[in-house]
């Protein structure tokens, strides 16, 4: 399994708050390289590892959108080990990809969605002056049968 894809899948093993399920989540080698290639050679995408005495405990990515009219927005998706959370290592890695996008020729606006049940995370993306832009009701149901608003979230670059 790829670096990147092993953080994701170690981070839908340990957390509540992605929306893939484990049995959901089985790419392939090719699939993760290719993954890795498109953020790598598009100029308005990013992928950024963190490492620890050369564990993998985190990463971020923005996916830059492909077509013309939408293409000063990317999504940001980041992934944090367990027991690396709430040290500060998130901030500092969405700041760096942030500081990426505010750099960028392309990119205008950054996007997240979030489950409204976890309020360290929106907590982080506020504090990044992130603000919300809308609401999915009920879009995520629980594995205890309750569920979970999505909510979208965005931040202008330039």
């Amino acid at each position: 399994m790829h670096a990147n894809c092993w953080i994701l899948w170690r981070c839908i093993m340990e957390g509540e708050f992605l929306i893939t399920e484990i049995e959901e989540f089985n790419p392939t080698v090719q699939d993760q390289a290719k993954w890795i290639e498109m953020l790598n050679s598009s100029r308005n995408s990013l992928l950024l590892i963190a490492t620890c005495k050369k564990e993998i405990i985190g990463s971020v990515d923005l996916k830059g959108e492909m077509r013309k009219k939408i293409w000063h927005n990317a999504t940001l998706g980041i992934s944090i080990l367990k027991k690396w959370q709430n040290l500060g290592l998130g901030k500092i890695m969405m700041q760096q990809a942030l500081n990426w996008a505010t750099n960028s020729l392309s990119l205008e606006q950054i996007w997240l969605h979030v489950f409204s049940t976890h309020s360290v995370a929106i907590s982080l993306y506020k504090s990044l002056e992130f603000k919300e832009a809308g609401i999915q009701k009920d879009f995520a149901k629980m594995p205890d049968g309750s569920f979970a608003d999505n909510i979208i979230m965005r931040k202008e670059v330039k």
